[in-house]
């Protein structure tokens, strides 16, 4: 069991290691995507003049935009970036050089770094998590999986090398999840809800969440936990305002939907192979009509049927001990189906499919190769749509990665990978209730 610790420490210690190499090679601002520039406006203006001056435009520089995230993930910016400028000084104070002499510690290359190391650290977590769930089913291949996501190139990509901070909600949900097969009901919910204080990409996840809470949590213990829940987070929220509930509910009108209403932006989904052809000329808003109604009315529908076998699974389930095979199962093929329906949807929003179904494949192998297939159409996806930090290989890449016909087969087989893997969850579960009936 020793060796086995051991190992695992390794694993996770070269994880993160190669995170910090990337982030030092790819932290230039030159290369930097137009998100890191903005997350780093707001981590200086946080320093500066406080957390909630970054919901505000007076501080804004003059080609950034006022904060459109929660403030968990101004917080994260904001601590930082505090992080970055000790750094600085210390190193001034070494050298003996007189602070904004040296160029790479003044252009945002070094901010750069310290904004990346919070995504690393939550892909390590999330690393931890997956093979505690697993070696908890006393499964003996807990370090290979958890080694499928912590050496994956999309969330080493995404954290490292692109900057986004999609892994921080995630780890949190992951976490929620942990703690819920564990019982842990009150440590679960406040997980869950600092996943959406990060960030709320997750949230087409939290109606079958809130299910499994109503139908597996006694009532006064719901009430109580989410009292409690409700409260700390209005706590979180005081640095940003004295009036934190309407502060939130000002802010969840602002920024509930995303900031661009496409269709589809970016994502090879259901919708990019219906209108990839008409995607650049020009960008069709999700409030058009798409046969009689919006898009957005079909996308909602869609997702509400694929979600009804679901809830009705975890419903059925009510008077017995969720699994973790089938709480994993179920969110598995709940985020690949939102991202495929949904309508706004972002590249970056399947990040979360990969650490839930990685611990489903580690339930049950079978399904590892589908998740193989998921992992490399959708690492073409994150690197066609931000292959900038490798300008020689982007130049020879570029042909192939914006041709039309490529992101159409594409976008169509991972929707039916999606989908297929969505069955092969919901299917078997009706087939055995109806033989017992």
């Amino acid at each position: 069991m020793k060796f086995v610790k051991n190992k695992l420490f390794i694993i996770l210690l070269i994880a993160f290691l190669v995170r910090v190499v990337l982030i030092i090679f790819t932290s230039p601002s030159l290369y930097e995507h137009n998100d890191s520039y903005l997350q780093r406006d707001w981590g200086r203006i946080s320093f500066l003049y406080g957390f909630a001056d970054t919901y505000n435009k007076e501080h804004i520089s003059d080609v950034g935009s006022v904060n459109n995230l929660p403030p968990g993930a101004t917080y994260i910016f904001g601590t930082s970036y505090y992080i970055h400028m000790q750094a600085s000084k210390g190193i001034n104070a070494i050298l003996q050089r007189p602070p904004g002499t040296l160029l790479w510690m003044n252009d945002g290359s070094f901010a750069n770094m310290f904004l990346r190391l919070p995504p690393a650290i939550a892909d390590v977590i999330i690393g931890l998590f997956i093979y505690l769930l697993i070696i908890k089913a006393k499964k003996k291949n807990a370090l290979f999986i958890a080694s499928l996501y912590l050496f994956n190139p999309i969330s080493i990509y995404n954290s490292a090398v692109w900057g986004q901070v999609d892994s921080v909600p995630t780890m949190f949900f992951v976490g929620a999840l942990y703690f819920l097969t564990n019982k842990k009901y009150l440590l679960s919910m406040l997980a869950a809800s600092l996943s959406l204080f990060v960030k709320l990409s997750l949230l087409p996840l939290f109606p079958l969440y809130a299910v499994i809470l109503l139908f597996h949590i006694k009532t006064k213990k719901l009430i109580i936990n989410s009292l409690f829940t409700l409260g700390a987070m209005m706590l979180f929220l005081l640095p940003i305002s004295k009036s934190p509930f309407t502060w939130l509910i000002q802010f969840l009108s602002k920024n509930s939907m995303n900031v661009l209403d496409n269709v589809t932006t970016n994502t090879y989904n259901f919708w990019w192979i219906i209108l990839r052809p008409k995607l650049f000329i020009p960008t069709i808003p999700a409030t058009d009509t798409f046969i009689f109604a919006s898009y957005n009315f079909w996308g909602y529908l869609l997702y509400g049927l694929f979600l009804l076998p679901l809830v009705i699974i975890i419903y059925n389930q009510r008077k017995k001990q969720l699994s973790s095979l089938a709480i994993f199962g179920a969110f598995s093929a709940l985020s690949i189906i939102y991202f495929l329906f949904l309508p706004s949807m972002h590249e970056r929003y399947l990040f979360a499919f990969f650490p839930l179904m990685a611990v489903y494949v580690g339930l049950k192998t079978k399904y590892l190769r589908m998740f193989l297939i998921v992992n490399i159409v959708y690492g073409i996806n994150l690197f066609s749509v931000w292959r900038y930090m490798i300008p020689e290989a982007t130049l020879r890449a570029d042909p192939i990665l914006t041709n039309v016909w490529l992101s159409w087969i594409l976008s169509i087989l991972i929707t039916v990978m999606g989908v297929f893997i969505y069955t092969r969850f919901v299917f078997p579960y009706f087939q055995s209730q109806k033989k017992k009936s």
